[in-house]
């Protein structure tokens, strides 16, 4: 399956818990307002980082983990071509760790 699609569904932490173990073959992966906090974005970031393949696309828009869910994500990085944090509940100071670990990276902004 190359594009799992979930927005809107408001399972949180225990959503991505189950769904978490079968995103080997995912490019486009969709979970903009799924309620995932910080806890929920750990477990999704452990499996992000062990993919063989990098997703084209995560949407994670309307998710209101804040700035440590962008410490979290800032680990998976280079798994991600594109990210979308829309409406994260992201301050200055999260921005500022994104771009940080965007630019040790060699990633663009």
């Amino acid at each position: 399956m190359e594009f799992f699609g979930l927005s809107g569904n408001k399972f949180g932490y225990k959503g991505v818990k189950i769904i978490s173990g079968c995103l080997d073959e995912v490019r486009v992966l969709d979970l903009e307002n799924c309620r995932i906090s910080a806890a929920g974005l750990k477990v999704l970031c452990m499996e992000i980082k062990h993919l063989k393949t990098p997703m084209e696309f995560l949407d994670l828009s309307g998710n209101k983990f804040g700035d440590a869910g962008v410490e979290i994500i800032s680990n998976c990085l280079e798994k991600v071509k594109e990210l979308n944090l829309r409406d994260c509940l992201i301050s200055d100071d999260g921005e500022q760790i994104l771009y940080k670990e965007l630019e040790r990276l060699g990633l663009p902004l």
